[in-house]
């Protein structure tokens, strides 16, 4: 198991640096080898911060989702790895990798709920908002509810007319591969934190009329294939499931699927969509790899978006003003 982890953390930075560098610039990058079963990276890498955590275990990873679950933040540093076989071990699965990243965005609306503006904060901003974490639960306790702050926790600022909003949105990815099947399983997931939005506030249930996006993909020169696909989600209110579409299907390169980021008159919030692909390789192994990536765009006042492809396996929307996305890797993808 060690030695498999320290293969692992060969990969992390390669990943950290997909999302600006071509993979010809990634050797320099393998040179560096934390040893640990999971590692953080703090950015600002596109002009906002985020946190983009790196699983080399599925115990990690399995510790950061129960942590997620239970409304905690994910631990930065877990335990060392169980000897026991893995679950996925047993069923012919072996883990090659999690990441999961977590960003702050503030939107401004105006006293009907139209979306002002959307941006992801960087750091300073989140100083600005008292915002020290990137967890919610650390952040905001039950005193803040009765201050006008929401489920996930908000304080309200006066800009102009206006007021805004703050999110915690968190994205994850995951990819097992089988060895008896010879397939990928890659698993991805978004979820933005819940808010509270009182009933003389109705106008902060804003955005329902966009749709956002969530994009699995995958480079391999056409030689990795999805055998199969899946989308599920649900909102806070406990009852509503989400409603997706498909945006594109490429089974040779990716899926997009679009949805309503909130729904209801008090506008519950996503709380999770989880997608799956299924990949196997159409032709005889090249002694390559690549990369699978998930992308979420956020939406907050175009009516449609069109997607191209890049370089690195990325899904990017075409130029938009009211649009943004983040996206996270994962390498050792044989091909």
């Amino acid at each position: 198991m060690k030695n498999l982890i320290t293969k692992k953390s060969a990969r992390i930075a390669a990943a950290a640096l997909a999302a600006t560098v071509t993979f010809g610039a990634m050797a320099f990058a393998l040179s560096y080898k934390p040893a640990a079963d999971s590692y953080t990276i703090a950015s600002e890498d596109g002009g906002y911060y985020s946190e983009t955590t790196y699983y080399l275990t599925e115990e990690a990873f399995g510790e950061y989702e129960s942590g997620k679950q239970a409304g905690k933040p994910a631990a930065k540093a877990m335990s060392a790895s169980s000897e026991s076989t893995s679950e996925s071990e047993q069923e012919g699965g072996e883990f090659v990798m999690g990441v999961a990243k977590s960003v702050w965005v503030m939107e401004e609306l105006d006293e009907d709920g139209n979306v002002v503006d959307s941006q992801l904060l960087t750091k300073d901003e989140m100083d600005d908002y008292g915002i020290s974490t990137m967890s919610v639960s650390n952040k905001f306790t039950q005193d803040n509810l009765f201050g006008g702050g929401g489920g996930g926790g908000y304080p309200d600022e006066e800009i102009g007319e206006s007021e805004d909003s703050l999110y915690l949105l968190d994205i994850s990815l995951a990819v097992t591969y089988n060895k008896g099947t010879k397939q990928y399983s890659a698993t991805g997931n978004a979820t933005w934190a819940e808010q509270l939005v009182w009933i003389d506030e109705t106008y902060k249930a804003a955005e329902e009329s966009y749709l956002d996006f969530l994009a699995i993909s995958w480079g391999g020169d056409g030689n990795l294939k999805a055998e199969s696909h899946s989308i599920t989600g649900k909102y806070y209110d406990g009852n509503a499931a989400v409603n997706f579409t498909q945006k594109m299907a490429n089974p040779y390169e990716a899926f997009v699927w679009q949805f309503y980021e909130k729904e209801g008159f008090l506008g519950d919030e996503l709380e999770y969509a989880k997608a799956n692909v299924m990949l196997s390789n159409t032709y005889e192994k090249q002694n390559k790899e690549t990369y699978i990536a998930m992308t979420y765009t956020h939406n907050y006042g175009d009516l449609e978006c069109e997607f191209s492809f890049g370089l690195d396996a990325l899904v990017s929307f075409v130029e938009y003003e009211r649009a943004w996305e983040i996206s996270i890797y994962i390498p050792e993808i044989e091909y």
